[in-house]
């Protein structure tokens, strides 16, 4: 049941990048939320081409943990490396447009570090191969 959970939480965490995305090329998403990234300057907006790159870049989070989970569930060898890119993304992604009065990049932040806690140590490779 444990492997189960895991295996959506990566799915969702990851299908969670393409809000993101959406931020870069969908005008009418996410109205009323940041447009901006705080960490930067009210120049690079979400639609321009900084915001873009970082939309495409959210993408390939996505389709890193989709695809690790994916691997996960059959458990192929290679999972944790997929995984691992899709964390290092994530961090990337959500430091870039961190809002310090915002919940967003913190969340993703703490799923992150949730999942390498699972992902590559021990105790959490325990908890999602004995569990039922």
């Amino acid at each position: 049941m444990v492997r189960v959970l895991f295996g959506i939480f990566l799915i969702g965490h990851g299908l969670g990048h393409v809000s993101w995305f959406l931020a870069g090329f969908v005008s009418s998403f996410g109205q009323g939320q940041e447009r901006h990234p705080p960490l930067f300057n009210d120049a690079i907006a979400a639609s321009g081409p900084i915001g873009k790159v970082i939309g495409i870049a959210a993408l390939l989070v996505a389709a890193a943990f989709v695809v690790g989970a994916i691997a996960f569930f059959q458990d192929a060898t290679w999972w944790k490396g997929v995984v691992g890119a899709g964390i290092a993304g994530s961090m990337l992604v959500a430091v870039a447009w961190w809002n310090p009065a915002g919940m967003v990049s913190a969340l993703a932040i703490g799923a992150n570090l949730g999942i390498a806690l699972v992902t590559y140590f021990p105790l959490g490779d325990d908890l999602i191969t004995t569990c039922l």
